[in-house]
């Protein structure tokens, strides 16, 4: 297999961004130049696991502001927490990014939270090229799947998981020989959704009882603070559509905080 790409700078954080890398490294002969992740010590999903990997592999950490001009051919984004500038993406011949949620309906950050609270009748992930504008690239691949009835934010971020992965590994080998068939994003006003959109957790009674379930469970997603009803100024009654297992074992972040 001829590839077109052969040296790459990988940028990303969670589990997702460590299984893409780790079957990028071993299916293809490529050269990992460095990756880029954030350094920081609490994260809910438990640890800095793509800073491990590259400390294992002896793989170079680095910053994207100190990428050099042809330092590498290929530029991946998998969950990578930072916006990357134009002047970044510029550095390489090709830049994708590997986005969880359809695009363009669902630019930003927690999409599985917005598209229950939406009650959208579908979901799924989006491999495109990287722009200037928040993920509004051309598209290189998407996979899409009805929602489950009943479903929690979770719940579908795990199962999307899977499949963002699955799309990874069926559309890399394309990326890599440049053989992508890339398709235009749909025009019209999309909103991109900020880390701060679900800080309003509380439950306005007034509500129809459908548009609380779907905030109820478009909230729930341990350890963050799921919805409450406020009995006064301090107290709080909080929903769940079904039990936490997860409180039976408390993760190593602190609960209630914002999903980031």
């Amino acid at each position: 297999m001829k590839l077109k790409f052969k040296k790459i700078i990988f940028c990303g954080e969670k589990i997702l961004s460590v299984k893409c890398l780790d079957y990028l490294r071993k299916n293809y002969k490529v050269k990992i130049v460095g990756i880029c992740t954030r350094k920081v010590s609490k994260v809910w999903w438990g640890k800095q696991v793509l800073r491990e990997y590259a400390k294992k592999n002896k793989i170079k950490i680095m910053k994207t502001t100190n990428i050099k001009q042809n330092e590498a051919d290929l530029l991946i984004s998998v969950l990578f927490p930072l916006k990357i500038e134009k002047k970044i993406i510029d550095k390489f011949k090709k830049s994708i990014n590997l986005h969880q949620a359809p695009l363009p309906e669902f630019k930003g950050c927690n999409g599985a939270s917005h598209a229950i609270i939406d009650n959208v009748k579908f979901f799924g992930s989006t491999l495109h090229l990287l722009s200037s504008n928040l993920d509004e690239g051309d598209i290189i691949a998407e996979k899409k799947f009805p929602l489950k009835k009943n479903i929690t934010a979770k719940e579908l971020y795990e199962y999307n998981d899977d499949i963002a992965f699955e799309l990874f590994k069926k559309n890399i080998g394309k990326v890599l020989k440049n053989e992508m068939k890339l398709k235009k994003q749909s025009k019209g006003k999309f909103k991109t959704t900020q880390r701060n959109t679900l800080n309003n957790k509380e439950i306005n009674l007034k509500m129809s009882k459908n548009k609380i379930w779907n905030k109820v469970r478009g909230n729930e997603f341990y350890p963050f603070e799921p919805c409450y009803i406020k009995i006064g100024k301090e107290k709080k009654i909080y929903l769940l559509s079904k039990p936490w297992k997860y409180l039976e074992k408390p993760k190593s972040v602190e609960p209630w905080r914002f999903n980031d």
